[in-house]
């Protein structure tokens, strides 16, 4: 990783859109692990069909595909907030 002079403080890398079985994306998911290590969040979103329909249909939380892909947002989600409040972000 290429070093400047600017401080940066960065929460964390989320794996996004992604694919689940796929070989390439793998090796990357990897690669950043190995490079950025607790940097990198524990929860990925991966690549799903049902995101691009929300916007026209909503969210339902009945429909099994819907749970699962807001599922994985609301995961790294409450991982965000718990590294913000590991970091002292809501104390006063």
């Amino acid at each position: 990783m290429q070093q400047n002079h600017n401080k940066l403080d960065v929460l964390g890398i989320i794996i996004y859109l992604t694919e689940e079985n796929n070989n390439t994306n793998n090796q990357y998911v990897k690669k950043y692990r190995d490079e950025y290590d607790d940097i990198v969040l524990n929860h990925v979103i991966t690549r799903s069909r049902r995101v691009m329909t929300w916007g026209a249909n909503g969210i339902s939380e009945h429909k099994p595909y819907d749970k699962k892909t807001l599922e994985k947002y609301i995961n790294v989600f409450w991982e965000i907030i718990n590294r913000l409040y590991d970091r002292g972000a809501f104390n006063e």
